[in-house]
């Protein structure tokens, strides 16, 4: 994805300098340029891209807000801090960011696939040689939840019985 953005964020970047362009970017145009990397777990609702790195995001959220200034000069500067390059989609990631859809807040039903054909993110290259997994790293997990409102409610009445008790006895 890193590749197929235009404005892209500078390689010597410190984390604490990515805090703050993200800070920055996400704060203009009423935060449109970070919808597709946005999340909100309670809802449910997450960005196409909001599973990427960090540096990820922010290359993405540096291009949305670049796409969105129609272009314009001055748009992919911040300072030193982000840069123009020409952005190249391979074939095995047109249609997943095609389903991401511009803003990035479309659903990506797809694994991407290299060039043998088999699900996986990454260069073929680095995978083991004895590796016959048809399945991408970029395959959905799940992550189990703990819901602390029911251990809240009880602890809360707990109290309450214990208080209750302790008043009677005095």
């Amino acid at each position: 994805m890193t590749k197929s953005v235009t404005c892209t964020a500078a390689d010597n970047l410190e984390d604490e300098e990515i805090g703050q362009l993200f800070g920055q970017v996400c704060g203009l145009l009423d935060g449109k340029a970070c919808a597709g990397i946005q999340r909100n777990p309670k809802t449910g609702t997450y960005g196409a891209y909001s599973m990427c790195t960090g540096r990820q995001q922010l290359a993405f959220a540096l291009d949305q807000y670049y796409q969105l200034q129609k272009k314009a000069s001055d748009a992919c500067g911040f300072g030193g801090k982000a840069k123009l390059q020409q952005g190249s989609t391979s074939s095995s990631c047109s249609p997943l960011i095609k389903a991401a859809g511009t803003a990035g807040t479309g659903i990506v039903t797809a694994l991407p696939t290299n060039s043998q054909g088999t699900g996986t993110a990454h260069d073929s290259t680095n995978a083991p040689s004895n590796s016959t997994s048809k399945t991408g790293n970029a395959a959905a997990s799940t992550v189990p939840a703990f819901n602390t409102g029911l251990l809240a409610v009880a602890a809360y009445v707990l109290f309450a019985g214990l208080t209750g008790a302790g008043m009677i006895l005095l």
